[in-house]
Parts: structure tokens; C-alpha cells; sequence
């Protein structure tokens, strides 16, 4: 099983996102999935700590990865699956306030991007090809 360790820098600042009526979500913006709708363009790799309502569909997260806030699911598909290390950590940046996600041989973002999903949200939706 995937681990998840934030540390206590990142888990204060990630704290107030919690609630008991969302689930965690740690998704690569990849283009599959409810949560996005063409992935990154520039190929950067583009990881989310997503905060969604318990209620809505999220069967393409169907992986659980522990950490120490609880929780988190990922894809389980390999191709998406393969972008996560067994270890990782999640860190506070303070110089540049940003959450860094890293794992023991690289750092697989310089800033964990923190979404809050609810009810009210709309898949995208791909509409073409378009200039980044």
C-alpha cells in the first residue's frame, strides 16, 4: 500500500480543508476521471490534493493510500497509478508557500495544488484542440 506523510508544516496547512463530509483525493491531472478534462498541456506534471464531497462519483479513484490526515484514493489504472511512489511526503515551502510532494528519489511536484470539490461542480468537458 501506497503511504502519504505530510509534514507537520504541510499537515497545519492542509488542516483546514478537512472535513468529515469530503473524501481526499490525491489525482494526476491526467485527463481521465470526472476531475479533469484534457490534463496538462506542457507535460508537466500537475498533482492535486482534491477535497470532494463524499457523494459525488469518484469510481475511477478506487486506490486507497494512507497518510497520516486520514485516507486519500487514487486511480488504480497503471498508467496513472505509475506516477506515484510507494513513499511520499508532502512538505511546506515557506519561502514560496507552496507544498511540495516529493518521495525518497525525486520530487514529483514543487507545489500540491488544493482543490475543494462540491456539489455545485461541472465536469469539464474537452471541446478540442486548443493553444495552451
Amino acid at each position: 500500500m501506497k503511504q502519504l506523510t505530510f509534514s507537520p508544516a504541510a499537515k497545519q496547512r492542509v488542516q483546514r480543508y478537512l472535513d468529515p463530509t469530503k473524501k481526499m483525493i490525491l489525482d494526476f491531472d491526467d485527463g481521465v476521471g470526472p476531475f479533469s478534462a484534457i490534463g496538462n498541456c506542457d507535460m508537466v506534471a500537475n498533482y492535486r490534493l482534491l477535497f470532494v464531497d463524499k457523494g459525488m462519483d469518484t469510481h475511477d479513484l478506487d486506490e486507497l493510500v494512507s497518510s497520516n490526515l486520514g485516507d486519500i484514493f487514487i486511480k488504480s489504472e497503471l498508467y496513472a497509478n505509475a506516477q506515484f511512489e510507494p513513499k511520499m511526503t508532502v512538505r511546506f515551502d515557506q519561502a514560496h508557500c507552496a507544498l511540495p510532494l516529493v518521495s525518497p528519489l525525486k520530487i514529483l511536484t514543487p507545489n500540491l495544488e488544493l482543490v475543494t470539490v462540491d456539489s455545485t461542480y461541472q465536469s469539464p468537458a474537452y471541446s478540442g484542440t486548443h493553444d495552451c
